[in-house]
């Protein structure tokens, strides 16, 4: 019975070739499930997504880590942990990986995102105009640098009920200075602001009322 390479096999048959170097190994069953998968995965014309499923169907049928399947694979285990990662972004964009319109490149950078409304509008831009996958990085980034840049809008302090309003107000021409009042009717805090010594002491005696 031959396990792994089949195609190999039939080609050197069409080759007219009488004898070819081969493997004979006793395997169980689990064994050649495995060395199968293995050869499947291994490849050439699999899509990015096909190869990610197959990395997680031999992982999770196999009870096999990242590491192990990378010594199986011949890949390092960043090559694999980015496989997988493919397998997490949004359906849209994996169809584009299934049919070749984007590339795994294109797939690894987008699966850097944690937003997968910008994923999907990003993929969408690279299939219409032809993004590389350094156009992509570049791309990102400079969103990245945009938003960082971005003011942090200011939260619109909560509007006062009109009594609290006006006690606010009477409060500014008692005291002479800044007053805040924060809360509603039956609690809330009151903030009073002073710009020196002097004034602080001022603003005491007219609470304390001992002017």
């Amino acid at each position: 019975m031959i396990i792994a390479g089949e195609r190999r096999f039939r080609a050197a048959r069409l080759a007219g070739l009488s004898e070819v170097p081969v493997l004979v190994t006793d395997y169980d069953e689990a064994q050649i499930h495995e060395v199968s998968l293995i050869e499947n995965i291994q490849r050439e014309n699999l899509n990015p997504i096909e190869e990610a499923a197959a990395i997680r169907f031999l992982m999770k049928q196999h009870d096999m880590t990242q590491e192990e399947v990378s010594g199986r694979l011949g890949k390092s285990r960043p090559a694999i942990a980015n496989a997988l990662r493919l397998l997490q972004l949004p359906e849209s964009v994996i169809e584009l990986l299934k049919n070749g319109a984007l590339s795994a490149g294109h797939g690894r950078t987008l699966a850097g995102l944690n937003d997968s409304a910008l994923a999907e509008q990003l993929a969408k831009e690279c299939v219409e105009r032809e993004y590389s996958v350094r156009t992509l990085e570049e791309k990102i980034k400079a969103l990245s640098e945009k938003k960082k840049a971005a003011p942090a809008a200011k939260k619109e302090k909560p509007r006062l009920p009109a009594e609290l309003a006006n006690l606010e107000e009477s409060f500014r021409e008692s005291l002479g200075t800044k007053v805040s009042l924060a809360g509603n009717n039956t609690r809330g805090k009151i903030t009073i602001e002073y710009f020196s010594r002097e004034d602080l002491e001022r603003v005491f005696e007219k609470i304390s009322g001992k002017e």
